[in-house]
């Protein structure tokens, strides 16, 4: 079974057959030495020559300067002014779950190129109780652009979205998302890497990789190259 699956390109196959040996003892079933020897050998085989990981490659951020900088989403679902999005997402390492919860009561500007943010939703925060997080502005360090600065381009977003709602109450106006769809909605988390990948066949791999498998990856699982 396990080389089946193998040579059906599934990079997890020893997780199949965790899977099965669980469910077999649940059931009341006994494993004897012999079979724990026969599927240590399995998974041994399925991880050889297997080659690094899909979700772990190096990812080109510097490239994200090449993305233009417009504000209608480059596909369904996605947010707007989706460079920003990229921007804030990737150099600041936020997981998608942490962006697309992340509304403009959020964000406090502390000045000096510092923004302070609240992650209401966090993955490492089992207990619920929010994160802070202070984030700073790195375009003396990076040398680059303000559209590729993630601390400009948290701004201009909050500058715009106080332009497009100027009739809101201030409490109506923190609760809108930071980075919303078209529909003003909040970002759903699947096509926030998918619109990377899209805009340069450089990433066409990974983005096979993400129709294939479970919307678990985030750019902040993606090492950036230094």
């Amino acid at each position: 079974v396990v080389a089946v699956l193998t040579a059906a390109e599934y990079r997890s196959a020893e997780l199949f057959l965790a899977d099965a040996k669980a469910r077999f003892v649940e059931k009341g079933g006994h494993i004897s030495p012999r079979t724990m020897q026969a599927c240590k050998r399995a998974s041994r085989a399925t991880r050889r020559g297997r080659g690094p990981g899909k979700q772990s490659q190096h990812l080109d951020l510097q490239r994200v300067c090449e993305l233009p900088l417009v504000r209608s989403p480059w596909f369904s679902n996605g947010p707007v002014w989706p460079k920003r999005a990229l921007t804030v997402s990737s150099r600041w390492l936020l997981r998608e779950l942490e962006l697309a919860h992340l509304k403009v009561g959020h964000c406090s500007d502390k000045g000096g190129g510092i923004m302070e943010l609240f992650l209401p939703v966090s993955k490492a925060d089992v207990t619920a109780l929010g994160a802070f997080r202070r984030l700073g502005c790195s375009c003396n360090e990076m040398q680059q652009d303000l559209d590729t600065c993630p601390y400009h381009s948290m701004t201009s977003q909050l500058s715009w979205l106080k332009e497009q709602h100027s009739s809101l109450s201030e409490t109506d106006f923190a609760d809108l998302p930071v980075f919303p769809t078209w529909m003003g909605t909040s970002l759903p988390r699947r096509p926030l890497f998918k619109q990377f990948v899209m805009q340069h066949n450089y990433w066409a791999s990974l983005l096979n990789h993400w129709n294939r498998h479970e919307p678990s990856c985030s750019p902040c699982r993606i090492r950036p190259v230094s």
